[in-house]
């Protein structure tokens, strides 16, 4: 049984994937990011650093990249949400599983689903909490 950890607490992953390619065309990533000021305004900076986190995922070929409204955790340290749909996706299912094996996919589907990542509507996982 693996163990997960999220904000100091453990769970248990259950339960099977569908094979729906669903947690891969409505991928939703959070996104903390520290913001050193450095003589420009913290919400500039903000904005900046934002951008640049949806290109990087522009450059590396994932479509529908979209990003929630910035929240801020501490007054240096913001937080958001992107949403993506994987470039590697056809009808469904994963090219590079198909073509190379699981072992190949991106350590991030390898690993998926895990606690900090929200799943789409009807994934086969859940996650239960430990004492």
């Amino acid at each position: 049984m693996r163990i997960y950890k999220h904000k100091g607490k453990n769970f248990q992953r259950i339960g099977n994937c569908k094979l729906c390619g669903q947690c891969c065309k409505d991928l939703a990533l959070e996104v903390e990011i520290p913001i050193e000021p450095n003589g420009k305004s913290i919400k500039e900076l903000a904005k900046i650093k934002k951008q640049k986190e949806i290109q990087r995922y522009i450059k590396k070929g994932y479509k529908d990249v979209e990003a929630s409204r910035i929240t801020w955790l501490t007054k240096d340290l913001m937080k958001f949400t992107i949403s993506l749909t994987c470039p590697y996706l056809e009808n469904k299912k994963c090219v590079i599983h198909k073509e190379r094996g699981y072992s190949k996919k991106p350590a991030f589907c390898q690993r998926f689903p895990t606690p900090e990542v929200t799943r789409p509507k009807g994934c086969g996982y859940r996650f239960k909490k430990l004492n």
